[in-house]
């Protein structure tokens, strides 16, 4: 927020013109207009998550088209978190997995107390196993009997731009 307010009056201009183009989502779930100011603290929180350094005091060109996770199946035991048959969708693009310790099977929506487990790229493309990263954060394997909350999505760690995000829960 601090950096924003150093920047010069034509980049903030940019900044401006790439807002008018940009839609985040309200508290209620609907689209919402971004300023510039929330759009640039956005893209640099993205950016450094996936460990740049530098700040974007100039805009990047466009908004760049990130797809949806896809994955043909999904696996959830008291040892193994796998979606399989995910598509590598590009080089440089990082996966992000955000997940909730277990709650109660009555829960119908927990989105809110997801965490992020790993931005990070797979190595076995195909077959994405979260069950490490999971443990690492949470202490624990899953807890049958209990419901998950699964939140993946893709994000370009050059221009913090970040894809739909692929919701999927289950016990």
């Amino acid at each position: 927020s601090k950096a924003y307010k150093n920047l010069n009056d034509s980049e903030m201009m940019a900044w401006e013109k790439l807002a008018e183009q940009s839609r985040g989502k309200s508290v209620f779930g609907q689209k919402a207009r971004l300023t510039a100011h929330n759009l640039f603290v956005r893209l640099n929180s993205n950016r450094a998550y996936c460990g740049e350094t530098t700040l974007l005091t100039v805009p990047p060109a466009n908004i760049n088209d990130i797809p949806a996770v896809e994955y043909t199946d999904f696996k959830l035991s008291e040892n193994l978190i796998l979606f399989t048959d995910v598509p590598d969708p590009s080089e440089y693009l990082l996966l992000v997995a955000k997940m909730t310790s277990g709650q109660s099977k009555g829960v119908s929506s927990s989105w809110d107390k997801t965490v992020i487990i790993s931005p990070d790229k797979v190595p076995d493309w195909g077959e994405v196993d979260l069950t490490d990263a999971f443990v690492a954060v949470f202490g624990h394997y899953p807890i049958g009997g209990q419901k998950y909350f699964i939140e993946l999505y893709w994000i370009d760690p050059e221009t913090g731009f970040t894809g739909p995000v692929t919701r999927v829960s289950a016990i």
